[in-house]
């Protein structure tokens, strides 16, 4: 069965392939690192067969779950910068509804717009806004924003859609709403880190700024004591 990436069309053939070929090739590399290190460090010399065996496995494997490593690594750092760059764009979208736009038609216009300072954000609205022209079920279109980005911000936004969608209720309204609460946690986000400021500062207070303190203040004091006795 196909996933729902397979069935969008998100991933193509040709990238599973070169995902495939990179595995297979690191897996090579980290066998031949294990080979070369068994054949040059004396320690493995008078290893028994097995060792020998458990580091090439060891090599390899790790050279297989590399490039896993990496992609995940590399989707982590794109979702941060989606939620990063999603509040502005939800307030770009609020404010072409409040112009007369539908939701299609202002999210085309936002992606264009956004895209000279969040390219991600742009394109995933770009996907968005296609999907939402040439599928007939709109939830599906949401649902596959969500399965893109597999944020909460996001999850939000696409339920959001959604129930005022079904319900009949103005869109603009809900995505006015959402947008107020997202403020609002960023701004309840920043205080958190601005309270634990205090107790983060006391620690190179202690090793830095104190030790410094001393010397100069105790330091006249220490000399003349020295020159008196």
């Amino acid at each position: 069965m196909k996933t729902n990436f397979e069935q969008a069309g998100w991933i193509s053939k040709e990238t599973q392939i070169i995902f495939l070929g990179s595995k297979f090739l690191c897996f090579l590399l980290g066998f031949g690192t294990g080979y070369f290190v068994i054949l040059t460090v004396t320690s493995f010399a008078n290893s028994s067969f097995v060792i020998k065996w458990l580091v090439l496995i060891l090599t390899a494997f790790t050279g297989w779950l590399i490039p896993d490593l990496y992609l995940k690594g590399v989707i982590k750092r794109r979702i941060v910068l989606i939620e990063k760059q999603f509040p502005d764009a939800l307030d770009l979208i609020i404010i072409c509804l409040q112009a007369g736009l539908g939701l299609n038609r202002a999210i085309e216009r936002v992606a264009k717009e956004i895209a000279m300072f969040g390219k991600e954000i742009a394109h995933e609205l770009t996907i968005t806004n296609i999907e939402l022209e040439i599928m007939l079920d709109r939830r599906q279109a949401l649902q596959n924003l969500y399965a893109r980005v597999p944020s909460v911000i996001i999850r939000t936004f696409s339920t959001t859609v959604l129930q005022s969608i079904q319900q009949g209720t103005p869109t603009l309204q809900a995505l006015d709403v959402l947008s107020k609460e997202i403020r609002d946690n960023r701004m309840q986000r920043a205080e958190t880190k601005a309270a634990k400021l205090p107790s983060l500062m006391v620690i190179p207070l202690v090793l830095f700024v104190m030790p410094n303190l001393f010397i100069v203040l105790l330091g006249p004091a220490i000399v003349r004591l020295l020159n008196v006795t």
